[in-house]
Parts: structure tokens; sequence; C-alpha cells
């Protein structure tokens, strides 16, 4: 977890998880070469220090994860491993807490991601199966993180 991570990370390259399960200015994917890498800019750096001045809006800026993930999000997606599909992390966390079970929660987030990614090119990949093998995984991870 982050938090055992963070004992041995220098204090200004800490990993900080969001409610969605990424990281915030880290890559989280295993396969890459980037992985746990501080990928901040001087402009998020800057508007980081902008927000420690009052400026909140400012200092949640994640330029530099964002162009390390635009080149690679098809890549990443297509691999059993990966989560780049849109939305599925802001989707899943919210069904969360209405899920009842392991079942339920893959239903909901799927049903949703249909619904989100109509029109868009990743609705493409709502029926493949490695995207619901993922979303399964996340259930269990978000119970992880949520120490159940």
């Amino acid at each position: 977890t982050p938090l055992h991570l963070n004992k041995v990370r220098d204090p200004d390259d800490q990993l900080v998880l969001l409610p969605h399960g990424l990281l915030r200015h880290h890559c989280c994917y295993p396969g890459c070469p980037e992985f746990l890498r501080d990928l901040r800019t001087e402009n998020d750096l800057d508007a980081a220090d902008a927000g420690k001045a009052g400026d909140v809006s400012e200092s949640t800026r994640r330029n530099g994860l964002w162009q390390h993930l635009s080149p690679k999000t098809w890549y990443y997606a297509r691999r059993s491993d990966a989560f780049l599909v849109p939305r599925v992390h802001r989707i899943a966390r919210g069904v969360m807490d209405e899920a009842q079970t392991l079942h339920h929660f893959v239903d909901l987030t799927m049903r949703k991601l249909e619904e989100e990614l109509r029109g868009r090119p990743a609705y493409a990949e709502i029926q493949e199966p490695w995207l619901k093998e993922c979303v399964t995984a996340l259930y269990g991870e978000y119970l992880g993180i949520m120490g159940v």
C-alpha cells in the first residue's frame, strides 16, 4: 500500500492514493517503465505551491501524469493488467457503497460504463472479457483500501 511504500520514499516524493484508487502524481501500472515515478511537471509543482497558499483548485493539477498516460492509453487498455478505459475507477468507486455483493458491483459498474461510454472509442471494449475481469479485481482492491 502507499503507506508502506512512503516509509522508504523521500518526503517530497510521497505516494498519494486518491478516492478512486489511483495515485495523484505517480504511474500505478506495474508493467510501465515509469511505475511509481513522480511525474509532476514544473507547472504541477507551481500549482501545488499555489495550493499551499490557499488556491485549492490549482493544487489538484496533474498535468505530468496525464501527459504520461495520454499516448499510452490504448496500449495499456488492451492489456489484461490495466485499467485505462476512461471512467472505470470513477464509476466503480461510485457504486462501491451501493453494491451489496461482488456480482452486484460488477453488474452496476459495467452497466454504468456502457451508458457513459456509448458513442466513444472505448465503448468497443465494453464486451471484452478483460474489462469485466479488471472490474472484478477492483472490488477486492477497494475492499482492501476500505479495510474490509
